[in-house]
């Protein structure tokens, strides 16, 4: 199911990513957003900041998705993310989420490459370098990104 199916629905997680980074000092070396996931590796938190920094995350944008995607009449998008029928309320986000410790600079450089890799392999570019909405614009065009990013390279 496409939940992030436009621009307006990018950059709301964009917005609320760069608000939950500054709130928790978070950095961003890389990630991948595409129509039904969010990838992320970042720095800067320990394990139950994490888990705080992601629930922050799904209460911040939930609302606001779905008041999007009923302004734009996607009465079944909106209709299968529904929990409770009649009451109004919606499971935007997984309840868990997959989360790995990268114990060094090739870890990371190695799950940035895969993190590019995956628009390719889903079908949405031809290259990692064409898909609007993931760090590889930063690291393969040297082109800046709607989110800061702390950038491998110089590590």
């Amino acid at each position: 199911m496409l939940v992030l199916d436009g621009v307006k629905y990018y950059n709301l997680a964009f917005d609320g990513l760069s608000v939950l980074n500054n709130k928790y000092k978070t950095r961003v070396i890389g990630y991948c957003i595409l129509p039904n996931q969010i990838n992320l590796i970042l720095t800067g938190l320990q394990e139950e900041g994490l888990s705080r920094y992601l629930d922050d995350f799904k209460t911040l944008t939930r609302k606001e998705i779905i008041r999007l995607l009923e302004a734009d009449k996607k009465v079944q998008v909106v209709a299968s993310l529904e929990i409770a029928k009649g009451q109004r309320r919606y499971r935007v986000w997984n309840t868990t989420f997959e989360k790995a410790k990268l114990e060094n600079l090739s870890e990371i450089k190695e799950k940035v490459t895969f993190l590019h890799q995956k628009p390719v392999s889903q079908g949405l570019a031809e290259s990692p370098k064409d898909y609007l909405y993931s760090s590889a614009k930063f690291y393969l065009n040297n082109k800046p990104t709607e989110i800061k990013i702390l950038d491998i390279r110089t590590f």
